[in-house]
């Protein structure tokens, strides 16, 4: 049965996460970074001058996927509570 949501080869039309579990594989998707990766690429910029950030990113990056991941809203993983207002 083919769903409304995918193509004739039976692959999905929509971004999704898949796993991949060999690193041959996962050595052909193409790399992503994220906030960190953003900041140590910024500190060998500063430190050595011009760098291919996207060469870097596509050999070095343990960010693997087809699609590249949304990012989560700032503090979301935040997990202590905000201290209540006293009133009075």
């Amino acid at each position: 049965q083919i769903c409304a949501q995918t193509k004739e080869d039976g692959k999905p039309t929509f971004a999704y996460q898949e796993v991949v579990r060999k690193r041959d594989e996962r050595m052909d998707l193409p790399g992503h970074d994220c906030e960190e990766c953003r900041k140590f690429l910024d500190a060998l910029e500063a430190a050595g001058g011009h760098i291919d950030r996207d060469e870097i990113i596509n050999q070095c990056s343990r960010h693997r996927s087809r699609h590249k991941p949304a990012s989560t809203p700032p503090n979301y993983w935040r997990l202590s509570f905000m201290d209540s207002q006293h009133s009075g």
